[in-house]
């Protein structure tokens, strides 16, 4: 049964596709104020080519930001197989959607998510995982790339008052809601634009936000090899940018990162996943059927010539049978 599942799966891989699609949130990036309300756009970019399906699942942080609402209005898609939902106690949006008329462009809406800005604090807006389908019968994952939205959460205006003189007056700090006071625990950084694979001598190179001007470390380990780590800084924006040497081994790898703020350390991020793969040649999966299939074909060929065997012999008897009762009927008729 394994021999059988294992040739199977040799004509079960997916198709190759060169189309990228892209996954995107709008804006990236924006400043807002406590308790301020504002609408952020999920858009598919198809490549150049024609889709006519994509899902998507959205990790946001529920301390700092609260959805209102999700809106399919103006979107591509036409019918919702997964209707968007939220929830505001796991921080998660998800969808899925199928279009009635194929889309090619760069600028497709799937949804739109009212956000309610909490308190103080840089939002993100993560895409966790999504899919865009091709418009070509076989339904392809063009999906090479996912981008992320961070925003910058500031305090609300200072409150005026007027005195019995007239004269405007700043609200004392006391009068404002600030955040809480004390050592807090930094967010987990986001990991915004990445491939999904490269190729032998070429560096994986990736984005991602944090907190402006804070220590990231970023992770790296190839299969069940020793983890490598990098030291960063993000930018003055909350930008950096990670880039391995060049790579000399194919396989899969493993990246994550961790904000660092003093002595205490952010929870990391989810793992990404990249395949390095020879150039001009097959990924690891691929290449892994291919051996596979070197060692099946030979049982596959004795099979088939010892059943084409066993058929001559059968069609063989069946002769021999047929002219011994012709032999046997004429010698009766005599």
């Amino acid at each position: 049964m394994r021999m059988r599942l294992l040739f199977l799966s040799l004509f079960l891989l997916p198709n190759i596709v060169f189309a990228d699609g892209t996954l995107y949130v709008a804006p990236a990036t924006g400043s807002y104020q406590v308790g301020q309300v504002f609408n952020v756009k999920v858009l598919a970019d198809s490549g150049g080519d024609p889709i006519n399906a994509a899902e998507a699942e959205l990790d946001f942080d529920p301390t700092g930001l609260a959805v209102l609402s999700l809106s399919t209005d103006g979107s591509i898609m036409s019918s919702w197989p997964t209707v968007p939902t939220y929830s505001n106690e796991d921080g998660t949006i998800q969808f899925s959607g199928w279009a009635e008329k194929k889309y090619t462009g760069p600028n497709g809406l799937l949804i739109t998510i009212t956000f309610k800005a909490l308190r103080m604090y840089t939002a993100n807006a993560r895409l966790a995982a999504g899919a865009i389908l091709a418009a070509d019968g076989r339904e392809s994952n063009i999906i090479t790339s996912m981008k992320s939205g961070a925003f910058t959460i500031e305090a609300p205006p200072p409150l005026i008052s007027q005195t019995q003189d007239s004269f405007p007056t700043t609200a004392t700090t006391s009068d404002v809601a600030m955040q809480e006071i004390g050592p807090v625990q930094p967010d987990a950084p986001m990991l915004l634009e990445y491939p999904r694979t490269v190729n032998v001598g070429e560096s994986i190179v990736l984005k991602g936000s944090a907190d402006p001007n804070t220590p990231v470390t970023v992770y790296s380990e190839r299969g069940d090899e020793a983890t490598d780590s990098s030291h960063l800084m993000t930018a003055a924006d909350g930008t950096f940018t990670f880039a391995t040497d060049p790579q000399t081994l194919p396989g899969i790898y493993s990246i994550w990162a961790i904000e660092e703020r003093g002595s205490m350390s952010s929870e990391p991020t989810r793992k990404i996943i990249i395949e390095v793969t020879s150039p001009g040649g097959l990924s690891e999966t691929a290449q892994t059927a291919g051996a596979l299939a070197e060692e099946v074909f030979p049982y596959l060929a004795v099979l088939v010539l010892a059943g084409l065997g066993a058929a001559y012999l059968m069609h063989k008897h069946a002769i021999e049978r047929s002219r011994l009762n012709h032999l046997s009927d004429t010698l009766t008729h005599f």
